[in-house]
């Protein structure tokens, strides 16, 4: 059996719930253009401060919907953030 590395789409079993598609193996939100209109795009401190500020306070599927962008990608910011050591510095940072 081959193992491949990566994320194919096309492996992703999925289903769906009030109409929106989730994934089956963690129950995060597939991918929308209507729900993710940021996708893509780069991430702003502003973004950043709020994400880790509001992160103690709310659950990821409301903080990642607020964002406009997947579970998974805010997940993986706000790890990346925690490695480098830089969560402190966007908790204390001022947002409008």
């Amino acid at each position: 059996m081959e193992i491949k590395s990566g994320f194919a789409k096309e492996n992703l079993e999925t289903y769906l719930k009030e109409g929106i598609e989730y994934c089956k193996s963690n129950h995060r939100m597939v991918y929308n253009s209507e729900f993710h209109d940021n996708h893509g795009l780069p991430w702003e401190e502003e973004d950043l401060a709020y994400m880790v500020q509001m992160r103690p306070s709310m659950k990821w599927k409301d903080l990642c919907l607020a964002l406009g962008r997947t579970q998974n990608v805010c997940m993986h910011r706000y790890h990346k953030l925690k490695k480098l050591g830089k969560l402190e510095y966007y908790k204390n940072l001022q947002i409008d």
